[in-house]
């Protein structure tokens, strides 16, 4: 459940870009891109 929780601020973004034509802020970009870097890093699976 937290992986699903941690994708919400990227899909956020992108669906008030592609619907609403608000352009993406920097920073809303950089958080967007760490969420979704924990998501990755939270769900690898070890060796």
């Amino acid at each position: 459940m937290t992986a699903t929780t941690l994708t919400v601020p990227a899909i956020a973004i992108l669906l008030s870009w592609l619907l609403l034509g608000e352009l993406p802020t920097v920073l809303g970009m950089i958080g967007g891109s760490l969420c979704l870097l924990g998501v990755a890093i939270s769900r690898r699976r070890p060796k």
